[in-house]
């Protein structure tokens, strides 16, 4: 799980990197803090002696692509411990080159007892670029109007949060998984997924899912 949580917190640095950049740098990773990025992953690997292991932002990336390869594999929300939730919405739609769906969602409990809702996607990569799901859309849960921030350190039978970083290259379609914590056990929870550099509510997918 360790290494689930520092390869996560390195994606989020390179989707963050790359959210203001041009559908020409998609294939790009710019790692603004690179030092931070590449100390992290390696006090779990080689340089646990003391001495950081200098990455280069090439090596960086070819880690976590291999990391997340065929994550969605090991997608199967049937497979998760918890409430399959009804929901309205969440069609079919293309978002400037990447179609997307919001399919079904699980009420589970993470390891502390907390309450989590686990999302599934459909993510289908329409473009002539590799991309990733969480480089090109962004995907938020909230709760009466307040976003729930991500279960990033939830783990379960069918359930891969790297499914986010995997690869997809052009044409091809993946099941995407995120999970998010709840703020309440009752009130019902609004996924959107819009374009990473599309503002408002424009151009977005919603879904509303029940607790109840």
């Amino acid at each position: 799980m360790k290494k689930k949580i520092i390869a996560f917190a390195a994606i989020m640095a390179i989707a963050v990197s790359m959210s203001g950049c041009g559908k020409d740098k998609e294939k790009k990773s710019n790692i603004t803090d690179l030092d931070n990025v590449t100390a992290t992953m390696s006090a779990d690997g080689a340089a646990a002696s003391g001495e950081p292991e200098s990455k280069t932002e090439e090596q960086v990336k070819e880690e976590l692509d291999n990391f997340a390869k065929d994550a969605d594999k090991n997608a199967d929300m049937d497979k998760i411990d918890g409430n399959k939730l009804k929901g309205e919405g969440g069609d079919k739609a293309d978002l400037d080159g990447y179609q997307v769906e919001i399919k079904d969602a699980v009420k589970a409990t993470d390891a502390d007892g907390s309450g989590v809702i686990v999302v599934e996607y459909s993510f289908k990569n329409n473009t002539a670029s590799t991309t990733k799901f969480d480089s090109v859309l962004k995907s938020t849960a909230a709760q009466n109007g307040k976003q729930l921030p991500v279960a990033v350190t939830y783990e379960a039978e069918g359930y891969d949060i790297l499914t986010i970083a995997q690869d997809v290259e052009s044409g091809d379609k993946i099941t995407v998984q995120k999970a998010f914590k709840l703020t309440s056990d009752t009130d019902a929870v609004e996924i959107t997924v819009r374009r990473t550099d599309t503002a408002g509510t424009a151009e977005s997918v919603v879904k509303t899912f029940s607790l109840q």
